[in-house]
């Protein structure tokens, strides 16, 4: 039983209304459901399965545009627009504030603990000239989850050499796409995340993206080629669609184990790092095909 106090998430739900020409479409299941979705008259989704797209390749626009009638300046601005905008002949800049406040308790639990998400942070998003796009993000989050939850965060924490030995031992829990956590009130998890993209079309048949952002590579909510909550990492990729129907996708990125490497000379020892190469050619048989 659950119950939303406040939600005043105006910087991913109207991101999409502004200008923006080539900034990277949100991976969360509200947007990519609606680029599938097939109840509405325009047509759905049927690009090469790699996620995120940008907003060129698809106008989500109309799909997610809120059509509610607001009365007040104040509702307006809260609901439907960024806080801050600038716009001029070649640019055009927003800026939005993120709070999120959720309340709820597990009727299960025999401790009858409250639980709780508490999210703040900023969204910024820009476009210069015609080619060039940038957005980037940053989110710190509290929370007290139900235990089955709590449990498994913890079973999936980062891992630690033993001393000298090669064992490793489970310490700070790790949120699946939230990343490393710290002990919050003893049974709560504090942690924070960013998200930062710069997206450049030099021509029409090329798009270079680079930046810290989550990748998913399949058509549900399952990814047998990536991990489906994966977390953000620095990239840098390139599309290039060589026929209307055949894409290439080019990306490398630098990922992280959660292991600590047994040696270090500062504060914390460092992840093992690893490469992440992808190769990706598409061709889009039919409309519902593709290989």
């Amino acid at each position: 039983m659950k119950l939303r106090l406040l939600l005043i998430y105006s910087s991913l739900l109207v991101a999409f209304y502004s200008s923006a020409q080539m900034n990277l479409v949100s991976m969360h299941t509200f947007y990519k459901d609606r680029l599938y979705s097939t109840q509405q008259k325009f047509p759905a989704y049927s690009g090469n399965s790699f996620f995120p797209v940008a907003e060129d390749q698809y106008d989500l626009h109309k799909k997610i545009a809120d059509t509610t009638k607001q009365f007040y300046t104040f509702t307006e601005l809260l609901f439907k627009k960024h806080l801050l905008e600038f716009k001029g002949e070649n640019f055009y800049l927003t800026m939005s504030p993120v709070f999120y406040l959720s309340m709820s308790q597990d009727l299960e639990d025999t401790l009858e603990r409250k639980l709780n998400q508490n999210t703040r942070g900023f969204f910024v998003e820009g476009d210069l000239f015609k080619n060039f796009s940038f957005s980037t993000s940053f989110y710190e989050n509290q929370s007290r989850n139900p235990v089955y939850q709590t449990n498994y965060f913890n079973s999936i924490g980062e891992q630690y050499v033993n001393g000298a030995n090669t064992n490793y031992y489970t310490e700070n829990a790790v949120i699946p796409g939230g990343g490393r956590t710290k002990v919050f009130k003893k049974d709560g998890f504090d942690y924070a995340f960013a998200v930062g993209n710069i997206v450049y079309k030099p021509i029409k048949q090329v798009t270079i993206s680079a930046g810290n952002n989550q990748h998913f590579i399949g058509d549900g909510y399952r990814s047998m080629l990536l991990s489906d909550n994966s977390y953000s990492a620095p990239y840098f990729q390139v599309n290039y669609r060589l026929l209307p129907k055949i894409e290439f996708v080019y990306l490398r990125a630098k990922l992280l184990n959660l292991l600590r490497k047994p040696e270090n000379t500062g504060v914390e020892a460092y992840y093992e790092p690893k490469a992440y190469a992808v190769n990706y050619l598409s061709f889009q048989l039919t409309e519902k095909m593709s290989l």
